[in-house]
């Protein structure tokens, strides 16, 4: 993964000669500095990728399993309603 990196001093002159006063320029400058360095420590890692899709897959068979009872239990309370299939 490449990083680019951000020049606050270049940043600030620019918005200086757009007509920015130099403190405003500086300011906005370095917030913008912040916004564009990414943390690190926020992205997420192979191993979060790999737990979250196993999270993911139990839910689905849990949600699975529950379903098919539902649809069980719905066939059989359906075919006790039909005269003489007992």
């Amino acid at each position: 993964m490449s990083t680019r990196t951000f020049n606050t001093v270049t940043a600030a002159r620019k918005l200086e000669a757009a007509g920015i006063q130099p403190e405003q320029a500086a300011a906005i400058a370095d917030q913008l500095g912040i916004a564009a360095t990414p943390d690190l420590a926020e992205l997420a890692t192979k191993s979060d990728i790999k737990s979250d899709i196993a999270n993911l897959r139990a839910e689905l068979y849990r949600a699975l399993m529950f379903q098919s009872g539902a649809i069980i239990a719905a066939t059989v309370a359906l075919v006790k309603l039909i005269p003489g299939a007992q």
